[in-house]
């Protein structure tokens, strides 16, 4: 799964480049060191603004921190992946909300595989945080639906983190809420009748409260319609 994000992704990668810092120096944030051997990730638009209007290249650590965001996202198996993690959390343990509302500006611009990548860096960033896991998860799904090849995986990727998210919030119901459509999708109807009936018995919206009701109905339907096939399949008609 996370091999199909990667590669949807990898284009991306064109858009980043490398600097290493100078032998013996090192960037350093709230006791969070990186030392020359980790090559700072900075956006090519950004090293092209500042030698077109002929500034020196001495980047702000701003600079670093959005490259390191956007490579993050971009790909899970990131050689430094882990040091820029650390690095990011350290400038800000709440470096996550910002990077979420970048994920909700591209998501407003239609602009969704930037989308993806911010809410990625997110979860990878705060990966227990329901906005992160939710928003991640969300994304995903929205974008299988538009691209057959992408879909099993995409997919499979949100089923996992609504499942995770169900686990560390058993009260929250949107975990339950959308996995009850992976259910009914794959024909077990059962469990998605127990996963939104759950949700019901939660703290949830109007508008959700009235689209569960038509969702178990349909639900209650397609199990009869079920359980009348197996009739008939089995000799008993």
């Amino acid at each position: 799964m996370a091999t199909v994000i990667n590669n949807y992704l990898k284009d991306k990668t064109e858009e980043i480049v490398f600097v290493e810092l100078q032998p013996g120096k090192t960037l350093e944030v709230n006791g969070v060191v990186l030392t020359e051997e980790v090559p700072l990730p900075i956006l090519v638009k950004e090293m092209s603004k500042q030698v077109t209007q002929g500034e020196d290249t001495n980047f702000s650590i701003t600079a670093f921190i959005e490259g390191m965001i956007r490579i993050i996202g971009i790909d899970s198996v990131f050689k430094h992946r882990d040091a820029y993690i650390g690095f990011l959390n350290a400038y800000s343990d709440q470096l996550y909300k910002g990077v979420l509302s970048k994920g909700f500006e591209s998501v407003n611009r239609d602009m969704m595989k930037e989308a993806l990548i911010y809410f990625r860096a997110a979860y990878f960033l705060a990966p227990t945080h329901v906005d992160a896991l939710y928003n991640y998860a969300r994304c995903l799904e929205d974008m299988a639906v538009n691209d057959e090849k992408i879909y099993t995986a995409f997919s499979e990727e949100a089923f996992r983190l609504f499942n995770e998210m169900k686990i560390l919030y058993p009260d929250h119901y949107l975990s339950y809420f959308h996995l009850g459509f992976h259910y009914s999708n794959a024909s077990d109807h059962i469990q998605a009748k127990e996963l939104w009936t759950k949700a019901l018995k939660l703290n949830i919206t109007d508008d959700i409260k009235k689209e569960l009701v038509k969702q178990l109905k349909d639900n209650d339907a397609k199990m009869h319609f079920k359980r009348g096939y197996e009739f008939i399949v089995e000799g008993h008609c």
